[in-house]
């Protein structure tokens, strides 16, 4: 992602525009539940050569006698794109305008222009897919606006970027890396753990006084070591049934 600036108010805005390629398309659709229906719905895209990669189905919540399909698709050069067009148009003769939706991974202004346009900007659909924004993360690393407090802080950008690595070379499925953190790192975590420590019971919610025990039994917090993310994300799947991913930045929860 590539920010775009603009002035306004305090320092600048930015706003954030999609760099991804065009080589990958889907398609969601629903149809009615009877036989044939898929085969027909999925003729145009034969009849236009578009090559479908991958197909998954559910049962339409709202109409029961009807099935939703996404339909993974490859699009790799501007023929195929005239063709998908074409394919699109014929699928919505079959399904019906409104039952169409084109998602489209391509740096796209869907509403430039009004209209009647039925694509959606890309969005990620599988937790695995998140990985593709790994490498486009805006400030990545040592990269650091002016007024942050360790801009001028060569030892903390350096250190920044370290963590920054891991997170951008991290692929969801593999093992989170264990981070090493070194003796400044453990002093300061020393200091805070043992200072807000003492002020949960009288200052923290109840919700947060339920769970922090959980933590120190389960997660390894206490005031000489830092707990590792898997530490952590594990304990999370376990007790709640959420499923976490790490990712640049912040964690990505689903």
């Amino acid at each position: 992602m590539r920010p775009r600036e603009t002035e306004g108010g305090r320092g600048r805005e930015r706003q954030y525009v999609s760099t991804m390629g065009s080589e990958k398309m889907s398609v969601v659709f629903s149809i009615k539940h009877e036989p044939s229906a898929l085969m027909k719905a999925l003729t145009p895209f034969q009849n236009n050569n578009i090559n479908l990669t991958h197909i998954e189905s559910r049962p339409l919540a709202e109409d029961p006698e009807k099935y939703k399909f996404l339909c993974n698709l490859e699009i790799t050069c501007g023929d195929d794109e005239k063709r998908f067009q074409k394919a699109i148009s014929e699928l919505k003769e079959i399904s019906g305008k409104d039952c169409v939706k084109v998602l489209s991974r391509r740096d796209a202004d869907v509403t430039k222009g009004g209209g009647d346009n039925d694509e959606v900007p890309w969005f990620p659909i599988k937790i695995a897919e998140l990985d593709r924004f790994a490498s486009q993360i805006l400030s990545y690393g040592a990269e650091l606006d002016s007024d942050h407090p360790g801009f001028t802080d060569e030892v903390y950008r350096k250190r920044r970027k370290i963590f920054a690595d891991i997170a951008y070379n991290y692929k969801h499925g593999e093992p989170i890396p264990n981070v090493e953190y070194n003796e400044a790192e453990l002093k300061t975590w020393n200091q805070v753990f043992t200072k807000l420590s003492t002020l949960f019971e009288t200052h923290a919610c109840k919700e947060f006084r339920k769970v922090w025990p959980l933590l120190v039994q389960n997660c390894n917090y206490n005031k000489d070591t830092i707990p590792q993310l898997h530490e952590v994300f594990s304990v999370f799947e376990r007790l709640h049934g959420v499923h976490v991913t790490a990712g640049g930045g912040t964690p990505l929860v689903t």
